[in-house]
């Protein structure tokens, strides 16, 4: 199961009481048919924020850095991010990254 499925599974409860979420039939579909639609609205969701620039990131000691940081503005930013191994912390649609 990957973690996107294991984060729905979690939220899910909360809306759904009951225990018969999955069909163990082995295709991992889910037997009602709004939660099944629920998951696949998760999934497309989830692959557009992914596709979201990334405005922000979390440096090593928790500071959030944007283009605004650099005088080289976002390319100097993100090569930054990149060799120091920083995190995504906000795409540009203004969505926290969570990881």
């Amino acid at each position: 199961m990957d973690e996107s499925r294991r984060q729905f599974l979690e939220w899910l409860p909360s809306f759904w009481s009951r225990e018969t979420l999955i069909d163990y039939d082995g295709d991992e579909q889910f037997v009602e048919e709004w939660v099944q639609g629920a998951w696949v609205g998760y999934q497309v969701g989830l692959h557009i924020l992914q596709q979201q620039p990334i405005a922000a990131y979390q440096d090593d000691y928790g500071n959030a850095v944007s283009a605004g940081d650099f005088d080289g503005g976002e390319d100097e930013m993100h090569e930054t991010a990149h060799q120091e191994g920083w995190t995504p912390l906000v795409c540009a649609a203004g969505i926290k990254v969570k990881e």
